[in-house]
């Protein structure tokens, strides 16, 4: 009798283990760390950032040129990271010349954030209907006070399907933006 309430559990239980275990067909990319990642350095303003190798990306602003008489200085330099390889969906962290500021006009969420090499930034976040817009900028305080000249920010530019699709991800990207020597 003792065995009989055993087995009579033994085999729904063996059941949901195995259930719990099998693919439902969708995966949720975003939840852990890429396998193989790009490690992009910027030789312009010095920060580096990772990202998932199989992303497409675009390097902006390299080109270090100072202003002449004929044409403008380029005030910014960094890299857009296309999510899933979709234009549309993109990541872009970039230095610049001068102080990157943002004010608050739609009344978003601001939090203070931090990298996993203790660069502290500020996020402005703006949810729209289908949409998300994230800009951050990092403390320009404990930028100077490190040596670092410019400044250093980015935007998230996406529908929130994509961003929640990839939020552990972005998450990732975020924390490994770093300042390099």
């Amino acid at each position: 009798m003792k065995h009989g309430i055993l087995n009579r559990l033994a085999l729904p239980l063996l059941a949901c283990i195995c259930l719990a275990g099998c693919s439902s067909g969708s995966t949720d990319k975003g939840a852990a760390v890429p396998d193989h990642v790009v490690i992009y350095e910027n030789p312009r303003f010095n920060f580096g950032v990772s990202f998932p190798q199989e992303w497409s990306y675009e390097e902006f602003g390299t080109e270090n040129y100072e202003s002449t008489a004929d044409r403008e200085g380029l005030p910014d330099s960094g890299i857009k990271v296309s999510v899933d390889n979709q234009p549309e969906e993109q990541i872009s962290i970039f230095g610049q010349l001068g102080l990157i500021g943002r004010n608050n006009p739609y009344g978003g969420l601001v939090e203070d954030f931090e990298t996993g090499s203790g660069l502290k930034g500020r996020q402005y976040i703006e949810e729209h209907t289908n949409f998300i817009s994230i800009y951050f900028a990092f403390d320009n305080n404990q930028l100077s006070a490190g040596g670092y000249t410019g400044s250093l920010g980015g935007s998230i530019e996406m529908s929130k399907e994509m961003y929640n699709r990839y939020k552990g991800t972005i998450a990732f990207i975020l924390e490994s933006i770093r300042i390099t020597e």
